[in-house]
């Protein structure tokens, strides 16, 4: 793992999800939806959930904005709550909608718009994005279950039957 990585569970579970991500693909949208449906069946202690941000400038030039808000979530403790609006209100993004998220999970408002004028977190979006690219992907969403690269496509069945090997060899 990178040394900021977002965590959501164990940090010394038996099976880790690495997902690479983007806050506007809608592709990226299916699979959260699906994470979060196969986080549900199992136990906290089983799982860690790691998503890491990869930016395609080319696709998605406006995802790069999102993502230092996630950031900005993050220095306040609230990563995984703006993770799951940024995720599931994609469809609205527009001028205000970053600012609109923040409000609801309670960030500061003045201290939000201010970092995010000045670009303070996007060195955090860009190391997450040489890390995708160390690690050869060229395509998004990407999620690896202890390391073995699930299909593109990939079902809450297919990730679970993944888990569920994973959690037998520990």
């Amino acid at each position: 793992m990178e040394h900021d990585d977002h965590v959501a569970g164990e940090p010394n579970a038996p099976v880790m999800l690495l997902e690479y991500g983007n806050y506007l693909s809608p592709e990226s949208a299916r699979l959260h939806g699906v994470i979060d449906g196969v986080k549900r069946r199992y136990d906290r202690g089983d799982l860690r959930h790691v998503f890491r941000f990869v930016p395609m400038p080319e696709e998605y030039p406006a995802a790069q904005l999102a993502a230092e808000a996630a950031e900005a979530a993050a220095a306040r403790g609230k990563f995984w709550e703006m993770h799951r609006r940024l995720m599931e209100a994609q469809h609205l993004f527009a001028p205000g909608f970053l600012t609109w998220h923040a409000a609801a999970i309670g960030l500061n408002f003045a201290a939000f718009v201010r970092e995010m004028n000045l670009r303070i977190h996007a060195h955090r979006a860009t190391r997450h994005a040489a890390a995708a690219e160390r690690a050869g992907l060229h395509r998004h969403p990407s999620l690896f279950v202890n390391g073995r690269r699930m299909k593109p496509n990939a079902d809450a069945g297919s990730v679970c039957r993944a888990i569920d090997e994973m959690l037998v060899e520990a």
